[in-house]
């Protein structure tokens, strides 16, 4: 075999040349690309491959980027001044940082401290989420029971405090608090061990004994009827008609609206991603209780009043769903007797009784237009008008 002979030069350079590594390559090899320039083709044909995919995910992009409200902290935290009767150049004295004392039965437990440069932030939630705190566990709990149940088990789900009512069942309202920390702070945990309770499955009538002892149903023997919430009863009126999108995320607010004054809402989506505007709020929401958007509030009123039944009544939105409702039943293709029990469960979730049924197809009859949604339309606006579609038993 011959000998190979490795030359290193600094031919052409003025200084010192460094090998950094010396790659011997098999002749078989080399014989394997017998087109030196047909690997180097196949390479940037990929490349430009890539490119152009590139380019064509750069045009599909949004414009619109996520956003997100949030908080930071200040580059420069510390305790802070009273603000003496709320305006905020009347500064008072300088008050260390800390928690609510009052808010915690427990004396011995100490209180968790703020290090200098820290906001506090952190501590707090901290403090808030402890399992020795006793009272956000209770009112966490009473605020799912008050949702689920129609009350709380203390009443007054905003006030824990002296002025507040005491709960109904102590015991309860303790061994679902512990519960409650146990699981991790899980709502959906808590949510499930309550539905599938005794006491979540009774209904809303009962014997006249205990509407005698107990009237106001303070001993929970019986369920509370609880009237639909305004967004409840949105998104009932566009289920009922197939109109409602379950679209899941995505922006909620149309483009190009810089105010909220004057606010168009022509949105089919769930009433959880219609926009809460403080100036400007859809009309369901204003005729049926919806909670101030500018504070916090555990617990709806829930007033009885003539708008409400005008809206109903009159509404466009509401008579024009109640038309596709209509068309929807005809689309049905059932027999009219069919579409009565169709039209009873879409809207109230249950079949007609027999009185009911009757009244409902001698209307149908009467009106003469059986095979147009004319007829249909008008019966379910009238059941979007009743307590059984505003209730729940």
């Amino acid at each position: 075999a011959g000998k190979a002979v490795v030359s290193v030069s600094n031919a052409n350079t003025s200084d010192v040349v460094i090998a950094d590594a010396v790659v011997f390559v098999p002749v078989a090899e080399l014989k394997k690309d017998s087109v030196p320039g047909q690997r180097l083709a196949k390479l940037r044909g990929e490349v430009d491959r890539l490119v152009k995919r590139v380019d064509a995910l750069k045009k599909t992009k949004s414009t619109d980027l996520p956003k997100a409200m949030s908080v930071q902290d200040e580059k420069e935290t510390g305790d802070w001044h009273v603000h003496i009767r709320g305006e905020i150049r009347n500064k008072g004295a300088v008050v260390p940082r800390g928690f609510l004392q009052v808010a915690s039965k427990r004396k011995t437990v100490a209180q968790p401290t703020i290090a200098d440069g820290r906001s506090g932030r952190l501590e707090l939630a901290h403090w808030l989420a402890s399992s020795d705190n006793p009272l956000t566990s209770r009112v966490m709990v009473n605020r799912i029971w008050h949702h689920l149940i129609g009350k709380g088990l203390v009443r007054t789900t905003d006030n824990f405090g002296m002025m507040g009512e005491k709960p109904s069942h102590a015991a309860l309202l303790d061994w679902l608090a512990h519960q409650f920390v146990v699981d991790q702070w899980s709502v959906k945990k808590m949510i499930r061990r309550i539905v599938m309770s005794r006491t979540y499955r009774l209904a809303s009538t009962g014997e006249s004994v205990g509407w005698a002892g107990d009237p106001e149903n303070r001993l929970i023997w019986r369920a509370n009827r609880k009237r639909l919430t305004a967004e409840a009863i949105r998104d009932s009126i566009l289920s009922v008609s197939g109109q409602l999108s379950m679209q899941q995320g995505g922006p909620t607010i149309r483009k190009f609206s810089q105010y909220d004054w004057g606010y168009e809402f022509n949105t089919i989506r769930r009433s959880v991603y219609v926009p809460l505007f403080r100036n400007t709020l859809l009309e369901v929401m204003e005729a049926f209780d919806v909670a101030n958007p500018n504070v916090v509030s555990g617990r709806r009123s829930e007033t009885t009043l003539p708008t409400q039944a005008l809206y109903l009544m009159n509404s466009p939105f509401v008579n024009a769903e109640a038309e596709r409702a209509g068309e929807r039943i005809i689309r049905s293709g059932a027999t009219d007797a069919e579409r009565v029990r169709l039209v009873y469960r879409l809207a109230l979730g249950r079949e007609p009784s027999a009185v009911e049924a009757d009244v409902v197809m001698k209307f149908i009859e009467e009106s003469k237009t059986g095979e147009k949604s004319g007829a249909w339309s008008a019966l379910v606006h009238s059941l979007f008008g009743s307590v059984d579609f505003r209730h729940l038993d």
